[in-house]
């Protein structure tokens, strides 16, 4: 028999909470090892082994998609390794936390349907 217990819990960020969200989430987070994976969906997708540390989030709620919704969310890694993924328009936040509440990574949904899933090691 399978262990069915929960191992994280999830939430739907409302959007009046994404900028103090992610602020907050750079703060606990900076220099932490993380995956960023385009066209991830978190809770399906192996995540590769390889990480980089966290350099920066970036919310900007102003920018113009090109429907009715705005904003641009960018996340950036340091390192060799280092990339900058932007999300265009994100929609839909989704955060994951351990049971004792710390964030363990964040699914972002955009205007599109295109998934973007951030995982912490």
């Amino acid at each position: 028999m399978s262990d069915e217990t929960p191992r994280f819990k999830s939430e739907n960020l409302p959007k009046y909470r994404w900028a103090t969200f992610f602020e907050e989430l750079l703060e606990s987070h900076k220099d932490q090892p993380v995956n960023i994976l385009e066209g991830a969906d978190f809770l399906h997708t192996e995540i590769p082994s390889d990480t980089a540390p966290l350099a920066a989030i970036e919310y900007d709620s102003k920018h113009r998609g090109t429907f009715k919704h705005k904003g641009l969310l960018t996340f950036t890694t340091a390192g060799p390794d280092g990339e900058t993924v932007t999300v265009d328009v994100p929609t839909i936040v989704w955060v994951y936390r351990d049971l004792e509440g710390i964030v363990i990574g964040v699914e972002v949904i955009d205007e599109k349907n295109n998934r973007v899933a951030v995982r912490f090691a």
